[in-house]
């Protein structure tokens, strides 16, 4: 699942959850950057297609992590 979030005052995020996992993550681009939730940065703005590969890659081994 996949959902934008814009709340008044805040930059809006991107929240991507697993249908897998109770993993869910909030995406946010800010200074150029797409930034995890644990203000770490992601990936250029300008390359959205390796953010989202590594989102994938996150959401995929989520499962093996927590041992579901």
């Amino acid at each position: 699942m996949t959902a934008l979030v814009a709340e008044r005052g805040r930059i809006p995020c991107l929240t991507i959850s697993s249908r897998h996992t109770s993993l869910t993550e909030d995406i946010r681009a800010d200074s150029g950057l797409f930034w995890w939730s644990w203000a770490e940065p992601l990936g250029p703005m300008d390359d959205p297609a390796a953010a989202a590969r590594k989102i994938t890659n996150v959401l995929r081994t989520a499962p093996h992590l927590y041992g579901s």
